[in-house]
């Protein structure tokens, strides 16, 4: 019997902007050999292009792929928050219902941590929780497995291409603040755009991470600067 290989990756941790992706791909041997010949690689390392164009050859040479999101509610809902489960523990959970949903033989994991052990000890104990013992994949964990493993930086690619696409949406939905840039901390456009609505709403957008520092920042600094009235 062939066995049925997935690769888990997520796309949109750090980004203040947006939910969290993680993307599932689930392929033949055979199938995991023809993302190999088209060099699909992590999606960090490509161009926006040619994301796309490997989303759609992953689309037809795969089993079946997957893409979830952890939302912003559930994120601000969470993190932070003491007793609630840290975004480590969201991601960890949703790869494990990916696991049960697309039931592989062997999956390929971007491990979450540094600890890439310990990572695989905690989803082999996840998985405990709903299936049996001797039903659970063989587990392979490794930091960078984007880099690492063809299967998950095409995991990788789905998510990302998901994120690029409500980036794009949100960029449509808010045009007339400005360009909301990437959604990362770092992008002074992302920061530029969220000072600019929470000057004018007295609250951050519903696509902002409220307990993201960035925007815990920008709040203090209005509210510092008499700009606004929370």
């Amino acid at each position: 019997m062939k066995k049925r290989i997935m690769g888990l990756d997520e796309a949109g941790r750090g980004p203040v902007l947006g939910d969290l992706y993680i993307g599932a791909v689930l392929c033949s041997p055979e199938q995991v050999q023809i993302l190999e010949d088209n060099q699909i690689d992590d999606s960090k390392k490509l161009s926006s292009k040619t994301r796309s164009l490997f989303y759609e050859i992953i689309k037809n040479n795969c089993l079946k792929y997957l893409v979830r999101a952890i939302s912003i509610a559930e994120i601000d809902g969470n993190i932070k928050r003491p007793g609630l489960k840290s975004l480590n523990d969201l991601e960890k959970e949703l790869m494990r219902d990916l696991i049960c949903e697309l039931d592989p033989d062997i999956v390929y994991i971007d491990a979450i941590g540094s600890n890439p052990k310990k990572f695989k000890k905690q989803m082999i104990n996840l998985l405990e929780e709903r299936m049996e013992t001797s039903s659970i994949p063989k587990i392979i964990a490794e930091n960078k497995g984007d880099s690492l493993f063809t299967i998950v930086g095409a995991a990788s690619i789905m998510a990302k291409v998901d994120r690029d696409n409500a980036i794009d949406s949100y960029k449509k939905e808010f045009i007339k603040y400005g360009d909301i840039g990437s959604g990362y901390p770092s992008d002074w456009k992302t920061r530029a755009f969220l000072k600019k609505y929470i000057q004018i709403h007295k609250k951050p957008p519903n696509i902002a991470r409220k307990s993201w520092d960035t925007t815990k920042n920008i709040i203090r600094e209005l509210q510092q600067t008499k700009l606004t009235d929370f």
